[in-house]
Parts: structure tokens; sequence; C-alpha cells
């Protein structure tokens, strides 16, 4: 078999399937065949045209939160065997039969844990990183937004010890899943969020940014203590402008979650040990599984109700 079914973005908001080559791998590389792929918000730019994927211009193969099998590995490849499930932290056509990548970015994931509860793993080192470079055991934090960023903000940080999380989210139909994944307290994000977070009495040591938009920015940054610090986990795809003046006079502190590329194999199996120790539970983060024909179904759902939507898997 020499071609595969594979999602295609033809243009922005117009997407079809088709029959492509199977990817030929490199000596460092292996093939994947995938057992589920998430959607993000990354894919949702993506797929309106507003964010291009690793600087291409439609068409194009997308998708990058990948559980599979290890089909075939590159002759330099030692980490991983043929016939493994693993979890990918980043590819680049996940949304397809089979994908590529580079060894480095796959750690093995034990078969107990289903392709499509996995795929929240993707998520986890962005969390990992940023938290445990800025929270300390029995921080008190702020989590604003409960999309798939702040719902594993909120379990990652309550595993490393956090002593209260607080959700902030614009859609109250996320707050239930919200406290499923350990958030203590939740409050809807409307005109008056700041002075409804001050009737909890709670100063917050580190504020979590999961939305990638000014005003959410903007809430973390006015809720958290002086001295606190935000972790910025939300994509920015626009310039943001920090007031050093006031954030000198409050000793406020900025961590970035994203890591570089030699942290990854690292963080992924500190990923893959919380989600094997019980400390997180994959599946509470899952709320919608589709087949990959249903995936204009899928990306209908997350464009138009994203109050409805936890993190949604794509299988083949």
């Amino acid at each position: 078999m020499s071609t595969m079914r594979a999602l295609v973005l033809l243009e922005p908001r117009r997407m079809e399937l088709q029959d492509v080559e199977i990817p030929t791998i490199e000596p460092d590389e292996i093939l994947v065949k995938v057992g589920a792929c998430g959607t993000c918000a990354t894919d949702l730019k993506i797929y309106r045209g507003e964010q291009r994927w690793a600087g291409k211009l439609p068409p194009f193969l997308f998708g990058h939160e990948v559980v599979g099998t290890v089909h075939d590995r590159g002759s330099e490849v030692t980490n991983v065997d043929v016939g493994e499930q693993v979890l990918l932290r980043i590819t680049h056509t996940g949304y397809a039969q089979y994908c590529k990548t580079k060894a480095g970015n796959a750690i093995k994931l034990p078969e107990s844990i289903p392709a499509e509860h996995g795929i929240i793993g993707q998520l986890m080192p962005i969390a990992l990183r940023g938290i445990t470079k800025g929270m300390a055991e029995g921080d008190n934090v702020l989590v604003v937004g409960a999309g798939p960023a702040g719902l594993v903000s909120i379990g990652v940080a309550k595993a490393l010890g956090a002593a209260q999380v607080v959700v902030t989210d614009l859609y109250e139909e996320r707050f239930e899943r919200a406290r499923t994944v350990g958030a203590d307290h939740t409050v809807l994000a409307t005109d008056t969020v700041l002075k409804d977070l001050q009737t909890l009495d709670i100063r917050f040591d580190v504020a979590i940014e999961c939305v990638g938009h000014e005003p959410a920015f903007r809430q973390a940054e006015q809720a958290v203590k002086n001295g606190g610090t935000i972790i910025l986990f939300g994509t920015h795809l626009q310039p943001l402008e920090l007031n050093l003046v006031m954030w000198e006079s409050r000793s406020l502190s900025l961590v970035v979650a994203r890591e570089q590329p030699d942290e990854t194999p690292d963080l992924l199996r500190k990923t893959v040990e919380l989600m094997t120790t019980g400390k997180i539970d994959p599946g509470a983060y899952i709320s919608h599984v589709f087949r990959l024909e249903q995936a204009q179904e899928a990306f209908d759902l997350l464009m138009d109700h994203p109050e409805q939507c936890a993190k949604i898997a794509i299988v083949p």
C-alpha cells in the first residue's frame, strides 16, 4: 500500500479527504499509524486561514496532536520500536491514516491508555514546563480559560501541589468538566469578573493565561498578586504591550510555557508518568470522538459551539 486517506485543507474553510502518498521517513524518523489526532485552537486558526501551518499556504495536510502505533522506524531510531503505541509531541500531518515525525518527538504510551484519550498528552508538556517554572507547591492559582489548555493546566497544577485552583471562562457550560479535573472554584468571565474573584478572598500567586487574547491576559495581569507570576500558555497572534513601569512597581514575573526542542523528551516522560500513575485521567479531558470522514462536523462544532467542547479526537 503506497497511499493513504488524509484530510487536505484546500483553502480556508474548505477541506476534503483525498488519497495521498504515505510519507517516506528519514533515518531519524518514525512512521506512525494514527490511532487518534486531536483538534485544538491552533487547528481552528489554520482552518480559518488566520495562521499558517509550518509556514505553508494551502493545500496541505495538518493536525498535530497524535497518538498511534509505530509502523516503521529509521535506521538511527532507538527510543521506540515497531508495534509500540506512542504519543507524539508535534507532527504536521496528523489528520491521516499515517504520519511521520522525528523520533525525539515520540514516547512510548501504554496501550492501557486509549489513543483517543492519550492525545491530551500533547498539551501537557507545555503546561508542565510553565507550571514547573512558575508555580511552587502550595500556591494559589488562577486559570484564565477553561478550554483544553486551561483544563490541562488545572490538572497539572493540582498534580504538582497547587493549594487552590480557580478558573474563569466565558462559558458556564465548561465549569462542570473544570471541576471534574480539579478546579476548586469557577467564576464566569463577565464585566465584573475581577470583583467576583475578590469575593473569594484568595491571593493568587500565579495566573495561567490559556486563551491567547489580550482581554484574557489583562485579566491575569490584574488578578495576580504583587510579586506574583503570569504563565503564558495561550498563543497570541498579535503583539501585546507590557507596561514595564507597572510590572516593575508590582514585581511581576512572566513565564512563557512553550518548551524548546531539547526540553521535549523529558517533558514527554513526565507527561506519561502523570497519566500512568493516575495523577491525570486523560479520558476526563475528551468531550467528543469523530471519524476522519466526519472532520467537517468536528470543526463546525468547535467553531460554532466551543462551549460544548473540551478536547475533540478524530480517529481514522
